[in-house]
């Protein structure tokens, strides 16, 4: 039986989640109240010997039954969008874990959404839509939720233009401005918004947007590493 906590993170070894985890255990007196969540045992104990006093749930998005055991007891869930690159099969995992918040009566949820839109749900970026259709659950689930559309990963822009370090040629898919923003920035940020009363937030549709101050082409980043 797990015993209760004011705060749950998944994707507690990744770079968003990580950060978020790192900022909660800065922020909170008690460790005993964060509880980081991984499908991996293994990845819990790593978790555990890096910040002593934590809880650890083992949560699987493909395994309902250990979504709601994970999720008893939990006030404040920091719920990571699946890595999952098959949209439907990534919408089945998180229909399952808002319907797993709902049985376990989770206190509020805080959901990473991608920043595509700004406050809007018109993009037709493909990438979005998963999170679109997320989004929906949760307004239909009848659970307290904070959408955060996070920014795009200013790190991860390689992976944008397909550039590598044997990479001789870059091949732009387009050039448009982005409002870049730093992954563990982000995550201090989600974190953040974990620790204040979610009853004071003033958001717009439930959605908090976090991106960079300012808009930069691809181009622009490129021409910085050369």
């Amino acid at each position: 039986m797990n015993r209760p906590v004011k705060y749950l993170v998944t994707g507690a070894s990744s770079g968003l989640g990580g950060s978020v985890l790192a900022t909660l255990y800065r922020n909170v007196s008690d460790p005993s109240q964060i509880a980081a969540a991984s499908s991996r045992l293994e990845t819990g104990q790593k978790l555990q010997q890096d910040y002593p006093g934590i809880q650890f749930r083992r949560l699987d998005y493909n395994d309902p039954k250990s979504l709601v055991e994970s999720l008893a007891g939990v006030e404040r869930f920091f719920f990571v969008s699946s890595p999952e690159v098959n949209t439907e099969k990534r919408n089945k995992q998180h229909e399952r874990v808002v319907k797993a918040c709902v049985e376990a009566k989770v206190g509020h949820v805080y959901y990473s959404s991608l920043a595509f839109g700004g406050y809007g749900s018109e993009s037709k970026a493909s990438v979005q839509q998963a999170h679109l259709v997320t989004e929906k659950l949760l307004a239909e689930s009848g659970l307290p939720y904070t959408s955060i559309r996070e920014g795009v990963y200013i790190d991860a822009f390689p992976v944008f233009v397909f550039w590598y370090p044997n990479t001789t040629t870059i091949y732009l898919s387009g050039d448009g401005p982005v409002a870049f923003a730093s992954r563990d920035e982000l995550g201090e940020a989600t974190a953040q918004l974990m620790l204040r009363d979610p009853e004071g937030l003033n958001l717009k549709n439930n959605i908090a947007l976090l991106t960079g101050p300012r808009t930069y082409k691809l181009t622009d980043v490129i021409n910085c590493c050369l």
